[in-house]
């Protein structure tokens, strides 16, 4: 039997339905670029769910990427030795990083030297530093430095010695990202010696080693 012929009316309304469901296919099927701070959140999951605890944990400033900055106040405490009581320092910093985990720090300190037989002695200093955080992970990393400045005083630091002074330093510590913001907690130790390397003469150059232990926190800018 022959199908009985369609009408205009039809032919019309089928047309629509088949322009209608090509457009949805099409929309369906566009993918909108994501943009870097959404594609940070869609992590691994079950069904694409965002775990909360890994996003929540990612640190935007990337501590110890190459070309970031950042500043620190601190302070520490170096014990006595045979020429003086011990010494108290606090000091503020800049740091960048010049290649991934290779960290270059400006340090401005302000001192207090408790000395035997003569005065105590206010001090101020400019030291030059490299850290290399050689174990490095999201929220923590070790490293090792090594640095020097130079000191001047308010009087001869040790006794008989003499008022300006050079600094050189070696040591190690560990950094440690302080709650979900970008701010880091540095805690280390180092060995600190302080002479004039006998630019006033081989008499007057006792020169004093001491272990110091500091603290500082560090943030980007």
């Amino acid at each position: 039997m022959t199908p009985p012929p369609r009408s205009r009316r039809t032919d019309l309304v089928t047309h629509t339905l088949a322009i209608l469901v090509v457009g949805v296919g099409s929309r369906a099927w566009a993918v909108e670029p994501i943009s870097p701070r959404l594609a940070s959140l869609r992590l691994a999951g079950p069904a694409g769910i965002t775990q909360p605890d890994e996003a929540a944990d990612a640190d935007p400033h990337e501590f110890g990427e190459a070309g970031t900055w950042w500043w620190s106040v601190g302070g520490g405490f170096a014990a006595g030795d045979k020429t003086t009581n011990g010494n108290t320092n606090i000091n503020f910093g800049l740091h960048t990083f010049l290649v991934d985990r290779f960290e270059l720090g400006l340090e401005f300190g302000g001192w207090f030297f408790n000395q035997d037989n003569q005065d105590d002695a206010l001090a101020a200093n400019f030291n030059l530093q490299f850290r290399w955080h050689f174990i490095s992970r999201k929220r923590m990393s070790v490293f090792a430095e090594a640095g020097a400045g130079v000191i001047g005083a308010t009087d001869e630091v040790p006794n008989t010695g003499s008022e300006f002074n050079f600094t050189p330093r070696a040591g190690m510590g560990v950094t440690w990202r302080l709650g979900q913001g970008p701010a880091r907690l540095v805690v280390g130790g180092r060995w600190q010696h302080i002479s004039n390397a006998r630019t006033a003469g081989t008499d007057r150059n006792p020169g004093t080693d001491n272990g110091m232990a500091y603290v500082s926190v560090m943030w980007p800018f």
